[in-house]
């Protein structure tokens, strides 16, 4: 739980290319822990590392603390589609969320979401 926290900490300020370092010196055993997962492939999207990012998202990492209503796997994935889609320069019009939303929707092993789609009340 410390290396979690301090990862966490090390990515709040800033600082993916020390949580990446950090990471890669972990024991095997726990770089694969679901968690750990997690908080690396959000320090490869801070760091911009957007592929490598997105294939440690995209294999389903099974984060078995995931708390109720946390929705972590799916907003790095449209948070990595996103930089994608801002690096090609092909920007749509509106909002670029939504956009993605459409166009990258998560694979069905990371989706979570109680609702996928805004509904009106």
């Amino acid at each position: 739980p410390l290396t979690v926290e301090y990862g966490s900490a090390l990515l709040k300020a800033g600082r993916p290319e020390e949580w990446i370092a950090v990471y890669d010196r972990l024991p095997e055993e726990t770089r694969l822990m679901g968690r750990f997962q997690l908080l690396y492939a959000q320090g490869l999207l801070e760091a911009g590392r957007l592929d490598e990012a997105l294939a440690v998202i995209g294999r389903g990492p099974q984060v078995t603390d995931l708390r109720e209503g946390e929705n972590s796997l799916t907003e790095i994935w449209y948070r990595i589609h996103e930089r994608k889609v801002t690096e090609s320069g092909a920007v749509p019009k509106g909002d670029l969320r939504e956009y993605v939303q459409e166009k990258f929707p998560p694979p069905a092993r990371i989706d979570f979401r109680m609702r996928t789609k805004k509904t009106s009340d």
